[in-house]
């Protein structure tokens, strides 16, 4: 509210007090309406929640459930999970994001069941048993992981993540589970960590907004690339600065060096999972139909959105470079393949609508919102043929 507020207090210490404040009558109300002596109550600390809280700006009233959350899907808890300390006046619980709009993972998977079994396994230990909430958004990419928690979460300490994924692998692909499972650990690994924050900084949702912002840097570069290339350093030193902690959630849009940075990062990941792509589609050809069906929905689906987004955002940044050096056909070259690259992701998404059951399942999807990013594309492009277009 203070974004939208100049009126509201601007020192987290204030920030605090106010929402401590907020709390404090909220939980008044509910004990005028509510006449049981534990009435179940929670508080998400989340983003800005979790920043005050970490430190130490919020008064929580007794009886709450404090509800500690993720700060990159399904990768790890925020900072305030462990410094909190575990008071007998209050519970404490997780909000944990299969998907996450934004940063993504949104259109395809992308946190294997080791990695949320070792997360939970933090709460388990840290006494944060007592609630879990679990994020969807889009149920059909996630079945893996949706799978993993409704069993992990019913018998956590009996839970076993190895043995878990054998069995659901094998369930459904017999006497190929261990080429298929190889296959779904490839994808997984697949994916970039930060140097430093050790969280994935390439899922999908991360992959369009670096891309955007390629777009944007590009219109500029265009419409007068001298004075850009003369604020090209300081341009990208803040494009990749960091937000303010208690504005964004810092794990979830983990910055690159560089554009060389992004660059290679990208390559390495589009690399990873091109290989396992082509290994797959060779791979659906030994399985019984169900079983080809289930692989090509669950996984070639979501390796052909990645390889897709993996290669629009490669061809944006070497469009830029190749207009830094004015080679002009060059970036022309990239910056069609780039447009090119949705051809694939269409083609992804084509294997989660072939049935009746599932044809509008993209229907009215204006949060990726992929066909706005290739018209964006094609509108760059027709501006480097044609300079004097009105970007």
């Amino acid at each position: 509210m203070w974004m939208a507020d100049p009126g509201i207090p601007q020192s987290n210490a204030d920030r605090g007090k106010l929402i401590s404040e907020a709390m404090e009558t909220q939980w008044k109300l509910i004990r005028e309406v509510d006449s049981r002596p534990n009435p179940p109550v929670t508080t998400t600390l989340w983003m800005e929640g979790s920043a005050l809280n970490r430190e130490g700006h919020l008064q929580i009233p007794g009886g709450t459930t404090v509800v500690f959350a993720d700060n990159c899907p399904g990768w790890k808890w925020q900072q305030d999970f462990y410094e909190s300390d575990r008071l007998e006046t209050h519970t404490y619980g997780v909000y944990y994001h299969h998907q996450l709009w934004g940063a993504g993972p949104h259109l395809a998977q992308a946190i294997p069941p080791a990695q949320t079994y070792r997360v939970f396994q933090d709460a388990y230990d840290q006494n944060a048993r007592e609630y879990a909430i679990l994020n969807v958004s889009n149920v059909r990419p996630f079945l893996l992981g949706l799978a993993t928690s409704g069993v992990m979460l019913y018998d956590f300490r009996g839970f076993d993540p190895d043995k878990f994924m054998d069995q659901w692998i094998n369930r459904r692909f017999g006497k190929h589970s261990g080429d298929v499972l190889s296959l779904y650990k490839a994808y997984f690994d697949g994916f970039v960590l930060h140097d430093t924050q050790k969280v994935p900084m390439l899922l999908d949702g991360q992959t369009r907004s670096f891309a955007l912002a390629q777009l944007t840097e590009l219109k500029k570069q265009i419409q007068d690339p001298v004075a850009y290339e003369r604020e090209r350093a300081e341009r990208e030193s803040v494009r990749y600065a960091q937000r303010d902690a208690t504005l964004a959630i810092n794990d979830a849009h983990p910055k690159p060096r560089n554009d060389d940075d992004l660059l290679d990062k990208t390559v390495k990941q589009k690399l990873a999972h091109q290989a396992v792509l082509e290994k797959t589609e060779d791979i659906v050809k030994k399985l019984e139909p169900d079983q080809a069906s289930f692989l090509q929905t669950n996984l070639i689906s979501h390796l052909r959105i990645m390889v897709g987004l993996e290669t629009w955002l490669e061809e944006l940044l070497r469009t830029r470079e190749s207009l830094s050096g004015a080679k002009i056909q060059e970036a022309h070259t990239y910056l069609q393949n780039a447009v090119d690259a949705f051809e694939l992701i269409r083609a992804g998404q084509s294997l989660q609508t072939h049935s009746s059951k599932w044809v509008q399942w993209y229907k009215g999807e204006k949060k990726m919102n992929l066909l706005h990013c290739e018209n964006l594309t094609k509108d760059v492009l027709t501006s480097l043929a044609h300079p004097a277009t009105n970007l």
